[in-house]
């Protein structure tokens, strides 16, 4: 059981990488380097990549700002069929982190796009988009894909493409697999194919080498090769140390506190740990928060201090590693334990019926079994194009033997293909029963998010009605019984000599004046006469002129606003910004707003920022107005997607995505 538990640990162990996007250590001189060279005097194409570069360095700091520099990459690619595929990447790796379906599609688009073009540059970027998309594969647990997807998609197109710095990155990738699964030796293998083609050129970069270094480091510490671990980590120092902030940091100050715990040096394995959770910290590096928790939690478990032990752990499994099964169920086994030691056998109960629970949902046994069936079948297939290569060398007698070993090979892996199809079976025979309860509470749920959506469109299709009706009654009747008493009192004014003296019969004509001005203003407000005549675009620029004061400056950025959207979603797109406006002017006491709105084929997107006092998300629960709701109901029955980002003191992000072809 124990042997069970350490390999499930390994296992569970799994390195979450993010997408292939190494940038220079020197991340300033990158920067100013690439906005350099757009000031220079260079074709659109070389341009369109400067901005597909920045866009992708910016997705995983600054979403809008990727945007931008993307839309701008494509609007430079003009008909260049490289260029335009290579968009769907960029945008892929936008989506990246936050819908792991949409980003799979958009790779797999950018993959059909690509496959008719045969040169280096196309290979090089199907190569990362299928390190990528098998990454994904991984975050849903999925490791025997992504081990598939690295060796028979990735690692072919990037030989293909010539790129060592692409193929030295796989081969690390594929040897994390083997060392996550307590294979050391195979993995060191493939380490050591990764580091020597890094290392190789022509495209050397310290940052690709500081993570060759990094992920060979994790390998030897789990070999117990602490010695080459540490000889290691003194190499990296010196590759990362001129940069503090780099990112490498983080894994750097994980590796040295797990040396320095298998050397039983428990006080500087803390101090590096803690200087790690720090780094991961300003980094708002999520999962490297709990691993070096992780590693914290076992140094304060192997000195013997299971109270610190027991609270370090909980406080890891607050952050999204433990959203890998095999980590929860690392993490469970390990409460359980913990507990135990403390003589809390209550608590350690509990945990230990949820790792028995979580662990009868995995397939633990043939996890390790798919790894080597791929990676053998992977082989396998190598070693057959080695033996064609030499066919007109060696004898019938040998090629003969050969194909019966690689047969028998085969004829294994297809045994064990079958045994799993067998177990597969009955899992999906188990599952299919549960799934048809899932399908018709699903059905009852479509049904009912159909009738809320009627049931918006009649109130903002009655809202609307309303506005109109209350806009021309206002204007046309009482706007015009405001304006007769004007004339009227004007009128007996002039023929009364002594009534232009009269200073309050003066002060009621301007105060009819004033009157006369509001009323027009309100039904203005109510049905807004320039995007009935000119458009979206002029009347959110009447709309910022109107919202403008000394106290608060506003940044309105327009993109591509077409004149063929429809006049509802025009108006629908005109009321969300007027409420934004409004909301921001009430409560947010900003003095300034950037406002920026573009339309993309079929979506129009609007990104709203302001550098008010902010709030805390979760009052909304609970607040009164009726403000957000009403901005919710619009986006959602647009099919829209709303995002809000605030915190006390920061200010307020809201970005809004809006199908134009909504019914």
């Amino acid at each position: 059981m124990k042997k069970i538990v350490y390999l499930l640990f390994l296992l569970g162990f799994l390195p979450v990488f993010s997408k292939g996007q190494f940038i220079p250590l020197d991340e300033k001189g990158y920067l100013d380097s690439l906005h350099q060279k757009l000031k220079q005097p260079i074709d659109d194409s070389t341009k369109a990549r400067i901005n597909y570069n920045l866009s992708d360095y910016w997705s995983s700091r600054d979403t809008v700002q990727s945007k931008v520099y993307l839309l701008k990459a494509k609007q430079l690619s003009g008909n260049n069929a490289f260029l335009n595929a290579i968009y769907f990447y960029y945008q892929a790796g936008l989506r990246f982190d936050q819908n792991i379906a949409e980003s799979q599609q958009l790779y797999m688009k950018t993959e059909a796009l690509l496959k008719p073009i045969r040169n280096t540059d196309a290979y090089y970027i199907r190569a990362k988009l299928w390190n990528n998309y098998s990454i994904l594969e991984q975050y849903k647990d999925n490791k025997e894909a992504y081990l598939q997807g690295m060796l028979n998609k990735a690692l072919p197109l990037a030989k293909l493409s010539e790129r060592n710095d692409e193929i030295g990155l796989l081969y690390i990738n594929i040897g994390l697999v083997f060392s996550n699964a307590k294979n050391y030796k195979k993995a060191e293998h493939y380490l050591t194919l990764g580091l020597t083609a890094l290392k190789r050129g022509p495209y050397y970069s310290a940052s690709t080498l500081a993570y060759g270094y990094l992920r060979n480091i994790k390998n030897l510490l789990l070999d117990n090769k602490e010695q080459q671990a540490r000889s290691m980590l003194d190499s990296v120092f010196t590759i990362i140390a001129p940069y503090p902030n780099s990112d490498n940091f983080l894994d750097y100050y994980e590796y040295e506190g797990m040396y320095y715990r298998l050397a039983r040096d428990y006080k500087n394995s803390i101090h590096s740990l803690d200087k790690g959770i720090e780094v991961a910290e300003q980094l708002s590096a999520a999962y490297n928060k709990y691993t070096l928790q992780f590693q914290k939690y076992k140094t304060y478990s192997d000195q013997g201090d299971f109270k610190s032990a027991k609270n370090t752990l909980l406080l890891a499994m607050q952050y999204n590693g433990i959203s890998i099964a095999l980590n929860r169920l690392t993490c469970f086994y390990e409460l359980a334990n913990t507990y135990r030691q403390l003589g809390e056998y209550k608590p350690a109960f509990a945990w230990l019926e949820k790792y028995a629970s979580l662990q009868d949902s995995l397939h633990k046994v043939n996890t390790l079994d798919k790894l080597n069936a791929l990676e053998v079948k992977y082989q396998s297939s190598e070693k057959e194009k080695q033996i064609l290569s030499l066919q007109a060398e060696k004898s019938a007698t040998e090629l003969q033997a050969q194909k019966r070993l690689y047969t028998n090979r085969l004829l294994i892996i297809i045994c064990i293909f079958l045994a799993l199809l067998i177990l597969g079976a009955i899992y999906y025979y188990w599952r299919n029963s549960k799934q048809k309860e899932l399908n018709h509470q699903q059905q009852l749920k479509d049904l009912e998010q159909k009738q809320q959506l009627k049931v918006t469109q009649a109130m903002l299709d009655g809202e609307e009605r309303e506005r109109v009706r209350v806009a021309r009654d206002l204007h046309d009747g009482l706007g015009g019984m405001l304006a007769g008493v004007k004339l009227n009192l004007s009128g007996w004014a002039n023929e009364h000599a002594e009534a232009p003296q009269d200073k309050d019969l003066g002060k009621v004509i301007d105060q009819l004046d004033n009157s006369v001005s509001e009323l027009r203003r309100i039904a203005q407000n109510m049905i807004p006469e320039t995007l009935l005549k000119f458009g979206l675009d002029q009347a959110l620029k009447d709309l910022v002129s109107f919202y403008m004061q000394e106290n608060l400056t506003i940044d309105f950025q327009p993109f591509n606003i077409g004149t063929n959207i429809t006049l509802s979603i025009q108006l629908n797109i005109y009321r969300i910004v007027q409420e934004l406006f409004s909301n921001t002017v009430k409560h947010a006491n900003a003095t300034q707003v950037v406002l920026q709105c573009s339309q993309n084929e079929k979506n129009f997107l609007i990104t709203f920022e302001d550098n008010g006092r902010g709030f805390e998300p979760n009052i909304l629960n609970s607040a009164k107005g009726i403000g957000l709701n009403n901005l919710r109901s619009r986006v959602e029955f647009m099919n829209g997607k709303i995002e809000l980002i605030t915190a006390p003191g920061e200010g307020t992000t809201i970005n809004i995505e809006i199908e134009l072809d909504a019914k």
